[in-house]
Order: structure tokens, then C-alpha cells, then sequence
């Protein structure tokens, strides 16, 4: 197994493995600290290719833009949508 952005070879076994929640791309722990990020709402980790789920969420009154996953982003319209 290798990783998606560098090439490296993962051991299964000595190396983490980090994964994207939204497209299962894998990365090395190098790349984790560089090409993942925490879903605003759930915390799993996504790519930055599937990081383009924003929503707006309101925030003590303030209207912010936030990184989703695709299951939140879903979550997180349907609510909008029923409201």
C-alpha cells in the first residue's frame, strides 16, 4: 500500500495509516499532518479533495463557513431544508 500524495510505501504493520473518510484515499503520517483535516462536525479526518462540502453554520450569532465531510454536509442541508 502506498501513499496517495507521496508515493511512500505503508507497512500495514510498523506505520500508520490514515485514511479519508469521504473518497478512502490513504496517507502516510507525513502527509496526515499536511493533507487532512478534521470534518467541523464529526472530526473524521477528509482530503483535500473532498474538502469542498462548506456549509454555513450559525455561531453565537455569527454566520461562519465550515469544512464538512459528505455525510455531514448532508446532514447539516436536510436540517436547513426541514427548517
Amino acid at each position: 500500500m502506498k501513499c496517495i500524495n507521496c508515493n511512500k510505501k505503508i507497512d500495514d504493520i510498523n506505520d500508520e495509516i490514515y485514511e479519508c473518510n469521504d473518497c478512502g484515499d490513504i496517507f502516510c503520517e507525513e502527509c496526515e499532518k499536511t493533507c487532512l483535516n478534521p470534518c467541523f462536525w464529526c472530526d473524521e479526518l477528509i482530503c483535500g479533495s473532498c474538502e469542498n462540502t462548506v456549509t454555513t453554520i450559525d455561531y453565537d450569532g455569527e454566520e461562519l463557513e465550515v469544512e464538512v465531510c459528505e455525510n455531514c454536509y448532508d446532514d447539516c442541508n436536510s436540517k436547513e431544508d426541514d427548517g
